[in-house]
């Protein structure tokens, strides 16, 4: 009996075990999408409500998570801004018409997105953006958000226009390879944007990183602490996450709030790059997002990669085209084996499609011979 009873207790303790291993690769994995972390230096005697200040320029609303270190658990917050004026507001147009969304999603500061498409019959696709400002601004770079497994667009320019339409570039085309970009601090209400892309191109927002005042006293985030526990404010994502949050408080209440330093901001030790294809390439980076290709080839250098390229214009990726050389929609394959009919230029649908005939045909020559050979023996005995 008591033997019975340690072996349940054993495999009881390791099901606990296994459950709470499978716990902490959650946890691991939603923390895994932050690019920053801050830990927050407070200590409390008693649950309070804390506010914590955020001026980094990557911190956005709905793109962050307070993570409790002790109880590994994540924990429901508010995010806040406290205003003296009404920001600058910015109307966009563009020289071509996005696919999906609109343009004023670019500027509203929200979670919708605009689209523009990638064009079969063109080496390079390229979108002109205009933004004008309500009132000049003085800024030294620019921040684009993207929507999560799109790559960022190849080059980018930046010219500003004078009141009767004179251009001035201020950064001449330049590779991208961060979502933050700088340039020599200018002013300006008009900003032109000259983005060249390979692949689907789907933009959240583009903000400035504006020299001036924000219009702001500040933007904080406010959660429940409680005694005894540490916490880390995550933020900056970089592809979609899920949380698991409790009961939430009422934090918009201002009662018996207490004000935090600023936490100092660094890189989240584990933070993974979002690599939605798994080909060891980053998918801001990658010049085929969706399809692996770990060896970036891209031999007509339009920013595709050769593999979800599609050299024929038959609308099938050269990855998972089986006629590459040759337009065939329907892919079709009589014989089997991995050519398309229309580039199929040895083509035997009866031995390809049955690859035991050639052996059968080869015994049976085979069989006919020594025949023969026995024959001629016997006729001269």
């Amino acid at each position: 009996m008591k033997t019975l009873f340690l072996a349940l207790f054993v495999l009881a303790a390791g099901s606990a075990s296994v459950a709470v291993a499978e716990d902490m690769v959650t946890v691991r994995d939603t923390l895994s999408v932050f690019e920053s972390a801050a830990p927050i230096m407070a200590e409390v005697s008693l649950p309070t409500v804390l506010e914590v200040p955020v001026t980094d320029p990557a911190f956005r609303n709905g793109d962050f998570t307070v993570y409790e270190e002790t109880s590994q658990t994540f924990q429901p917050a508010l995010y806040g801004e406290k205003t003296k004026a009404v920001p600058v507001a910015f109307t966009t147009e563009s020289d071509i018409v996005p696919a999906a969304g609109t343009l004023g999603a670019l500027t509203d500061r929200g979670k919708n997105f605009a689209e523009f498409p990638v064009s079969a019959d063109a080496e390079k696709n390229s979108v002109t953006l205009d933004l004008t400002a309500t009132r000049p601004i003085t800024a030294s770079g620019i921040l684009f958000e993207l929507e999560p497994y799109v790559a960022l667009p190849n080059t980018l320019q930046v010219s500003v226009l004078d009141a009767v339409g004179n251009v001035r570039i201020v950064l001449a085309n330049t590779a991208l390879h961060d979502q933050a970009v700088r340039f020599p601090q200018t002013t300006s209400d008009h900003f032109r944007i000259r983005l060249e892309y390979g692949q689907l191109l789907r933009i959240r927002e583009i903000s400035f990183f504006n020299e001036e005042a924000l219009r702001l006293e500040g933007r904080y985030v406010r959660f429940l602490a409680r005694p005894g526990e540490k916490y880390t404010l995550y933020f900056h994502s970089d592809r979609a996450f899920g949380l698991s949050l409790g009961e939430r408080p009422n934090l918009s209440d201002d009662r018996d709030v207490r004000k935090v330093a600023e936490p100092l901001v660094g890189k989240n030790v584990l933070h993974i790059l979002a690599d939605v294809d798994k080909d060891g390439v980053a998918d801001k980076l990658d010049n085929c997002v969706a399809d692996a290709n770990a060896d970036q080839r891209d031999e007509n250098s339009n920013g595709r990669g050769d593999v979800c390229d599609d050299y024929d214009k038959d609308g099938v990726k050269n990855g998972k085209d089986n006629c590459s050389a040759n337009p065939n929609r329907d892919q079709k394959d009589t014989d089997g084996d991995g050519k398309g009919d229309v580039c199929d230029g040895v083509e035997s649908r009866i031995t390809e499609s049955n690859p035991w005939l050639p052996w059968a045909a080869m015994g049976f020559g085979v069989l006919v011979v020594i025949g023969l050979f026995m024959a001629t023996v016997r006729g001269r005995k």
